[in-house]
């Protein structure tokens, strides 16, 4: 998340992607995407060989499938993917969530099914703060897909009119990623270690990761909620690339202490954009313009207004109700002038 051609978000990539064209070509050529629309395209890209028996019983290859099943998608207009996702009967929200829980992938059309197993799909996704919020809600998107992703404000950190350093790749950083990327495929399982370690005060990363755990899996409610709630295991495999980085057969505390160090930036970058939404867009509406009334207040007929009489009063009551038991808005009925029930005007919690 970052301000448009101000965020340097494409820029920084980049950087990282010419030291990644060095150590791995083919990956680089044959193993990205962008562009994602459905859960059938991105299935497509990462497909298993398909075969049938012909007319004389035997067994014929209809589709060669994919043999490198690494795909890294990058999307930079992420906006655009979140709008496809809450299409009807889009399939690209659920496909994502099951390739990071490491399910099957698959479609179920009679003509063309397709199935993937044994993928590993990575998707980097650009977007300004205003779009994020605008299209990631509680009632759209939220709770099935956010807390899958990492979400990073960044900013360039310089000013650098020439563009800094044209050649970025280091021939050591090259070396050691290369040897890191081999150890990778061959390393195996790689678990927590419980050896303890003297420069950490004896203490094991196994030690490290049951002390921290429970504060991971506290979990939140809103909006905040559905971003962040999946802590324990961004952590886990955060730390579990620095392993790999370190060509370490286990996770030891550095690797722990980084993998927590990058889940805490992700994890304050969520606070500051979603930290006093609901999810919920006409409650956050309401609660953004009783702030603003300030000591005024609204009645409910006001607060109707809001959206131009377009939302029933019972959504909006649902709404109140939300922002009410979350402590954000409080209520006072107030005796009007003339007959009549005493009027309920509303007013921000920080009034």
């Amino acid at each position: 998340m970052g301000k448009t051609a101000k965020g340097r978000k494409g820029v920084s990539q980049g950087r990282i992607e010419e030291l990644v064209k060095n150590v791995d070509p083919n990956f680089m050529a044959n193993n990205r995407a962008s562009g994602l629309s459905s859960g059938e395209g991105l299935i497509y890209r990462v497909r298993n060989e398909v075969s049938r028996k012909n007319k004389e019983g035997e067994k014929e290859l209809v589709d060669e499938g994919v043999d490198d099943k690494r795909l890294l998608v990058s999307e930079s207009e992420f906006a655009s993917t979140l709008t496809v996702m809450r299409r009807e009967g889009n399939t690209l929200k659920d496909v994502i969530r099951n390739g990071w829980d490491d399910e099957i992938l698959g479609t179920m059309t009679r003509n063309n099914s397709m199935k993937s197993t044994g993928s590993h799909i990575s998707i980097i996704g650009h977007i300004t703060e205003s779009e994020l919020k605008k299209h990631l809600t509680e009632e759209r998107l939220g709770g099935g897909i956010a807390n899958r992703f990492l979400f990073m404000m960044v900013h360039r950190s310089k000013m650098l009119p020439h563009g800094g350093d044209p050649d970025p790749v280091n021939p050591k950083t090259k070396k050691r990623l290369m040897e890191a990327l081999q150890f990778g495929k061959e390393a195996g399982e790689i678990k927590l270690s419980e050896e303890p370690e003297e420069d950490h005060g004896g203490i094991s990363a196994n030690d490290l990761w049951c002390d921290v755990y429970g504060g991971l899996t506290e979990g939140e409610t809103g909006l905040l909620g559905s971003v962040i709630n999946r802590g324990e295991v961004h952590v886990r495999r955060i730390a579990t690339i620095y392993a790999v980085l370190d060509k370490s057969k286990t996770v030891k505390v550095d690797h722990l202490l980084a993998g927590l160090a990058v889940w805490q930036y992700a994890e304050d970058s969520s606070r500051i954009i979603f930290g006093k939404l609901t999810g919920d867009p006409v409650a956050d509406a309401i609660e953004e313009e009783l702030r603003l009334m300030d000591e005024e207040g609204l009645s409910k007929t006001e607060i109707s207004s809001i959206f131009g009489r377009n939302y029933p009063a019972k959504r909006i009551n649902a709404a109140l109700g939300s922002l009410m038991e979350q402590k954000k808005i409080t209520m006072k009925k107030e005796k009007g002038e003339g007959p009549g029930a005493p009027k309920t005007r509303f007013y921000h919690a920080q009034v």
